[in-house]
């Protein structure tokens, strides 16, 4: 298969991941979207650049807050979104892009191993691999969150970085010699400009991410795998040298990075808990299913101790209740008591699994319960029953 004809991998990939992710734009505010958008007096006030430029909310992130305020203007002030719907879409652009990215890269990277003809087994793989990234749940904070839209712009110019040095280490490998005394290349055999432009396009896109997030912390680390990866252990010192080049951009952003933690005291461990953020991740695909809160109780069934508690999704939304937690209020516990109930008939012997009971429609006063399926199916046995 030829190279040209790797497209429609890409294409399927993002049409996929766009589809996917399209019924996120409906989603809401929720969480640090308060602080971010709410409460947020600068975001569009005339002091807006001097203020993206300093750390809030725990990150120093320029470049993030420029693609929001972006947003207002494209989406909310031109085209008429409401501004929650407008940050989200540009979230599940930014994320499909990121995918078709990813594809390219990983079929470079498998050229580069195989040094051979393509196959169309080495596109089917690097779209499956992106696919199990791009749709893995993990993926739910980053496009579903307003707020994370460092995440997924960060993720974009990361994997465009990664394509440009690719690109240039490639090039580098194929035409340079090395100078083993030195350790490192022969730059006076290197005289082509456009390789050179790939490395300062790959040092220009790494720089874009850093001022979205920083995850080019640990861009040196990943420069060494991919070194040793796709180019070999068998000159690691060289490889060593390369990747460590790479530590006068991830310093800078690892010291900036812990100031913006500190400024916000996110480093002594303010923020969300882990409940909190599971919570927030499924909110808005709870929301369209009619559910509007959700409440958290974790607790050691041996000890009794209580490990988590979260009242509810959004303690400052305007809906009525918000504000009360909802795992205090009195409510039918509903099928949660079958297995306790179908359980101790069955130990006292007035019941077998496989008895028949009637699956039918009933009301007592003014309730009428149904099964999660709408259906009733007449006579169904005992431990099918306890699934309805």
């Amino acid at each position: 298969m030829e190279r040209q004809r790797t497209w429609p991998w890409t294409a399927a990939v993002m049409l996929i991941t766009a589809l996917a992710w399209w019924p996120v734009r409906h989603a809401g505010w929720f969480w640090d979207d308060r602080g971010t958008f709410l409460e947020n007096s600068w975001l569009l006030s005339p002091d807006f650049l001097q203020q993206s430029l300093q750390a809030h909310l725990g990150h120093w992130q320029p470049l993030s807050w420029w693609s929001l305020r972006l947003d207002r203007w494209l989406w909310t002030d031109t085209i008429g979104l409401a501004p929650v719907s407008g940050h989200l879409l540009t979230n599940v652009i930014l994320h499909t892009l990121s995918a078709g990215a990813l594809v390219h890269l990983l079929l470079a990277a498998a050229r580069i191993r195989q040094r051979g003809p393509t196959t169309w087994a080495q596109p089917a793989a690097a779209a499956f691999a992106t696919l199990a990234w791009a749709l893995h749940p993990c993926r739910v904070e980053s496009v579903a969150w307003a707020t994370e839209r460092r995440d997924v712009l960060a993720t974009l110019f990361t994997v465009l970085g990664l394509m440009a040095w690719l690109r240039w280490r490639t090039s580098l490998a194929s035409s340079q010699t090395f100078d083993p005394e030195r350790g490192a290349p022969d730059v006076s055999t290197d005289q082509s400009t456009p390789r050179r432009m790939w490395l300062l396009i790959a040092a220009l896109l790494f720089a874009a991410s850093a001022l979205a997030k920083a995850w080019v912390v640990a861009l040196p680390g990943a420069i060494l795998g991919l070194e040793i990866g796709l180019m070999g252990a068998g000159h690691l010192r060289r490889s060593v040298l390369r990747s460590a080049a790479w530590l006068a951009l991830s310093v800078p952003v690892a010291i900036v990075a812990a100031w913006a933690q500190h400024s916000a005291g996110a480093a002594s461990g303010a923020g969300l808990t882990v409940a909190e953020r599971i919570v927030g991740a499924h909110a808005s695909r709870l929301a369209r299913s009619g559910i509007d809160d959700v409440a958290v109780v974790v607790a050691d069934w041996q000890s009794g101790e209580l490990r988590a508690l979260v009242g509810g999704v959004d303690f400052w939304a305007e809906r009525p209740g918000a504000q009360i937690p909802s795992f205090a209020v009195a409510r039918s516990p509903g099928s949660t008591l079958k297995p306790l109930l179908y359980a101790t008939a069955i130990d006292e012997g007035r019941v077998l699994p496989g008895f028949l009971v009637a699956d039918i429609p009933i009301r007592r006063g003014g309730y009428a319960p149904t099964n999660y399926d709408g259906r009733f199916d007449g006579m169904v046995r005992l431990e099918d029953a306890l699934s309805r």
